[in-house]
């Protein structure tokens, strides 16, 4: 199944209902959401997406979802201008100043390491074995 890294920085953007969004979901077992792709147009409906926050400690995994939608344009959260989104339903979303995340540190051994995880793109497709590896060590957090 392909699956994509979506990336986060609190630098850029400040996510000030994290909190609220992660307990919404702890709740309900699930967040609907939207996400900015880069310039990928190739995710499709039933993609497995994952959240890597960059910028900042703590840095690493905080979030997995799914895709809900192809990708469409609509208007970029903080430029005058159209951007890529992907509407998506989270599974996990975790709040990195209250939670353990999965740390950038166990991104870099193993198979894992095979991935560049510092990407500053959103929306950059995951190889299938890494993904494999990464459900693995994702469901073990």
């Amino acid at each position: 199944m392909p699956t994509y890294l979506l990336t986060w920085n609190p630098k850029q953007w400040q996510w000030v209902d994290l909190a609220e969004c992660a307990a919404k979901l702890k709740a309900q077992g699930y967040l609907d959401d939207r996400w900015g792709v880069g310039r990928n147009r190739k995710i499709g409906k039933g993609d497995r997406l994952f959240l890597m926050r960059l910028g900042r400690e703590p840095r690493g995994i905080c979030g997995s979802g799914w895709a809900t939608s192809t990708v469409f344009e609509s208007q970029h959260w903080n430029e005058n201008k159209a951007a890529l989104f992907v509407e998506l339903r989270w599974d996990m979303l975790l709040d990195a100043e209250r939670e353990s995340v999965l740390p950038l540190e166990i991104l870099r051994h193993g198979l894992l390491a095979t991935m560049k995880w510092d990407s500053r793109i959103s929306g950059v497709r995951i190889p299938d074995e890494v993904a494999k590896e990464l459900e693995r060590v994702w469901a073990s957090l």
